[in-house]
């Protein structure tokens, strides 16, 4: 209508006064016709543009929602890892029974349904200049304790340069394919190799990198120049099976707790054997429940699972049920690592993988490169690949591969059973004809080209095949 107003205010004078207007617009009824129209319009306009905004809140309010509902999924789901350590907790507060018998018809869990991506609720980061120079703040320091004091572990991710990792893990794989120290006889050890590694070249380098970052977390946990007391590397190859939940310590032994730090040297899959763990579960509360209970509980709690990027650290307390996982990739799973116990406390048993020489030797002493010599032993004496090949061959004659490594490295006259490998060393005067070098149980297997050892095999990494 204010337009209809405004054309009648500016038509034109003349003929329009004695009755003859020629109006702009046409007659009064199509005036008002097309001031309704435009009118309605608008109206019909605003009310698109009403409808617009309202379908754009919505698409918002739904996206919003969808967020918060995913972000909601993932706590809980990643909440479900601390479920062990709670159900631990009040087990031992008489609030709850659980018991082997109680559920002996719970069907366990399969581990895929279990496993939780953990690296981002337990890692801390630590800065480019905090790397660079080789010192951590305060505040990192503190973070890094609460996560151990917490949970157990930390992540503490790309510690070291891709470069430094890549010389590492050549370094540690050398090592394992050219045996001049027995391994560890860990579980499942035909693919899990666990040797003692000396501290020089690249495995010093390594700790001159990462001690500086961990010290104030050892310092809090264990006391100022807590000894080391492992210092190696444990690869996986393909083929690895799982190990078992377990703890490194138990505190019904009153022997000392130890921190233990893995170095990853390449960037790990959820199928390249990474640690599991369950977070929590280091607590006085838990480790003092029978293995039974433990067991019962585990077979249907989630656990973490640190699939992390190559140049991580993982840190964590002996006390913790982890585990390594299976390895079904096609690749390598690398790995330096060390432990470190309480001086003033007894110290712990168990199988070391540790040279003597260390014996008494701490951060500190690292750092400043009061680094014992480790003496030439027998086994790095180098006899001839043939002598031994011919005693182990005199020992169970006429096999062959993986049936003449059986018998050579088993107990004279005994049966080898799967369970041999945590008691394999032979205690027959019999397996002793030519000098202990022979007797390293990976020197063995490397003669008898079985596993990892035989001519075919190759080993992978993410980078393509090892040399």
């Amino acid at each position: 209508m204010a337009k209809a107003k405004a054309a009648a205010a500016v038509a034109p004078r003349g003929p329009e006064a004695t009755g003859q207007r020629q109006d702009l617009f046409g007659p009064q009824w199509l005036r008002v016709l097309l001031a309704v129209s435009i009118l309605a319009n608008a109206v019909l306009w605003r009310q698109v543009q009403e409808a617009g905004k309202h379908s754009h809140d919505a698409e918002l309010r739904a996206a919003t929602e969808d967020t918060t509902r995913q972000e909601a999924d993932a706590m809980e789901h990643k909440g479900q890892v601390f479920m062990a350590a709670k159900l631990g907790e009040l087990v031992a507060k008489g609030l709850l029974d659980i018991t082997p018998q109680a559920l002996k018809d719970v069907r366990k869990i399969p581990d895929e349904a279990l496993a939780v991506p953990g690296a981002d609720i337990l890692s801390v980061h630590i800065t480019a200049a905090e790397l660079e120079q080789r010192s951590i703040s305060s505040e990192t320091a503190r973070r890094i304790s609460q996560r151990l004091d917490e949970h157990g572990l930390v992540i503490l991710p790309r510690v070291i340069d891709d470069a430094s990792a890549k010389r590492l893990l050549e370094h540690t794989n050398n090592r394992i394919m050219n045996p001049i120290y027995d391994m560890n006889p860990v579980r499942e050890f035909m693919y899990r190799k666990d040797v003692p590694l000396e501290i020089k070249g690249p495995v010093r380098d390594a700790m001159e990198r990462v001690f500086p970052l961990i010290k104030p977390a050892i310092d809090e946990f264990l006391g100022n120049g807590a000894p080391l007391r492992e210092v190696g590397a444990m690869n996986s190859y393909p083929g690895t099976k799982a190990q078992i939940f377990h703890e490194d310590s138990n505190l019904s032994q009153g022997k000392a707790t130890f921190i233990t730090g893995f170095l990853y040297l390449d960037s790990i899959r959820d199928d390249q054997a990474p640690l599991d763990a369950y977070p929590g579960t280091h607590r006085p509360v838990y480790n003092r429940l029978s293995d039974a209970v433990k067991e019962t509980i585990e077979q249907w709690s989630p656990f973490v699972r640190a699939s992390v990027p190559r140049g991580s650290l993982v840190l964590y307390n002996s006390l913790l049920r982890h585990r390594g996982s299976a390895n079904t990739s096609p690749l390598l799973r690398p790995t330096m690592y060390f432990s470190f116990y309480q001086a003033d406390e007894k110290e712990p048993d168990g199988a070391f993988t540790f040279l003597d020489a260390y014996t008494g030797l701490d951060i500190a002493k690292v750092l400043a490169g009061k680094i014992p010599m480790v003496p030439v032993t027998i086994a790095q004496k180098h006899h001839k690949d043939q002598a031994c090949l011919d005693n182990m061959r005199a020992k169970c004659p006429g096999l062959a591969g993986l049936e003449l490594y059986k018998c050579a490295i088993n107990r004279a006259g005994a049966t080898f059973r799967s369970d041999d490998e945590d008691d394999w060393w032979p205690d027959d005067p019999r397996d002793f004809h030519v000098p202990p070098n022979c007797a390293l149980i990976n020197r063995m297997e490397k003669l008898a080209q079985v596993g990892i050892y035989s001519p075919n095999y190759t080993v992978l990494t993410s980078d393509g095949p090892l040399a």
